[in-house]
């Protein structure tokens, strides 16, 4: 059973609406925005320069994610296939 409970919560010193949803032992908040505070995407990703991704590099990159470190880090999907960490989301 899905749920998710709409509130309202003071962060610096402004009311912000959010939404609950439980996750294991807690609770996940995510502070929901309305249109007018959604910047578009140019603003942030205009100063980003475009980079040649070398085979070494990739190879590395591969190596490092299937480590046992590495995934010990990562927290694991939630089984609807949702991803836990959502920029914005703050867990209890």
């Amino acid at each position: 059973m899905d749920k998710v409970a709409i509130g309202r919560v003071v962060l610096t010193n402004r009311e912000h609406i959010i939404a609950l949803e439980p996750m294991d032992k807690g609770l996940v908040g995510t502070l929901l925005r309305y249109p007018y505070e959604v910047r578009g995407e140019q603003e942030y990703f205009d100063e980003i320069q475009d980079v040649k991704v070398t085979k070494d590099m990739l190879d590395l990159v591969r190596k490092l994610s299937l480590s046992p470190c590495f995934a010990a880090r990562v927290r694991t999907p939630r089984a609807n296939g949702d991803a836990p960490g959502r920029p914005g989301s703050a867990t209890s």
